[in-house]
């Protein structure tokens, strides 16, 4: 029986029930904090979320009266989190590589178009910095609260974002023979960093390039069947 740790919530894997045979350690590393403007966002004809947690501290918050505008989703966890919420995604993008999916959105779009980026106050900015050519506004909406824990030793680690990372490593060394799975490439390369830093290394490193149940699911089997 293989042990896995997973930077989520067991409610946010459903791709868990897949794997019966294995143990998982379900437990996210950070925490999150709504951050509040003096003054109402701008209107803008498109809103880009890049994530579920974009949606989660902005749209309850938001009120459009007459002007709803279009709504962009990083990917499928985050044009679900629209949805659950009763609005519509004109966009989904197709990859969890920001350049990737810049390029896709920026073809709908005539160029110098407002577009909203709702974000995290840590966030790299990676998908507002690869949408070159828009207008695009950067809206702090909600921030990042890392929140390190020791976790016990697992076959693979599962990271979900950048800060879930930098959480773990600050009371946790991976070992020469884990694997670890990451969650785009931010995450990577998060990972990569630090375990240059730390001199640690691992026995196999992959990076999804999309992130959505399937692809995750796939990736354990695959990591597990070697």
């Amino acid at each position: 029986m293989s042990s896995l740790f997973i930077s989520r919530l067991k409610e946010e894997c459903p791709w868990m029930s897949q794997f019966p045979e294995h143990t998982f350690v379900a437990q996210r590393l950070i925490r999150f904090e709504r951050v509040t403007q003096d003054q109402p966002p701008p209107k803008t004809e498109w809103i880009f979320f890049s994530s579920p947690r974009s949606v989660e501290f902005f749209l309850p918050f938001t009120t459009f009266n007459e002007h709803t505008p279009h709504f962009a989703a990083m990917g499928a966890g985050t044009s679900k989190a629209i949805h659950d919420l009763g609005f519509a995604t004109a966009f989904t993008g197709t990859s969890s590589d920001p350049q990737i999916v810049a390029e896709e959105f920026k073809q709908l779009l005539r160029p110098a178009t407002h577009v909203l980026f709702p974000i995290a106050e840590e966030s790299r900015r990676s998908i507002i910095q690869s949408a070159k050519g828009l207008n695009s506004i950067p809206w702090i909406c909600y921030r990042t609260v890392e929140v390190p824990d020791t976790i016990p030793p697992c076959d693979t680690l599962i990271f979900s974002s950048p800060s879930n990372v930098r959480s773990f490593f600050a009371m946790n060394t991976p070992l020469a023979t884990q694997n670890i799975i990451s969650f785009g490439p931010s995450t990577g390369s998060e990972v990569n960093n630090l375990l240059l830093a730390t001199g640690s290394s691992v026995r196999k490193h992959m990076v999804l390039d999309r992130v959505t149940d399937e692809r995750i699911a796939s990736a354990i089997a695959e990591m597990h069947s070697q």
